[in-house]
């Protein structure tokens, strides 16, 4: 997936709504904006995203078995399983792995 597609899935996850082409809203913000760029901002994900998990346990760390890479390890209060991405940032694997707890949501 595309981190476009990936950004845009995260937004609407989290409640914002296509306003306007490429605008975007959040119904407890003020005005049209643009989305954050949550694949590339550990600020935008920790201020939308993260605070949407309950009770999150989260570690990100750079990988020490060589690649150029970041592993997120995220765990979520009442899910028995982790889940874990990698990604080129730190940003762009919490992205991924909050996208795999999103998509295990919805599959129960």
């Amino acid at each position: 997936m595309m981190n476009e597609e990936l950004n845009k899935k995260l937004a609407e996850w989290v409640g914002f709504k296509l306003w306007k082409g490429s605008l975007y809203w959040y119904p407890n913000d003020t005005g049209a904006k643009r989305l954050p760029n949550f694949t590339e901002s550990p600020d935008a994900c920790f201020k939308w995203l993260v605070k949407k998990i309950e009770d999150p346990s989260i570690s990100i760390y750079k990988s020490v078995l060589g690649g150029n890479y970041w592993v997120c390890v995220l765990g979520e209060k009442g899910c028995m399983d982790n889940v874990n991405a990698m990604g080129e940032t730190p940003a762009l694997a919490l992205c991924l792995a909050i996208e795999k707890l999103i998509d295990s949501e919805v599959k129960i």
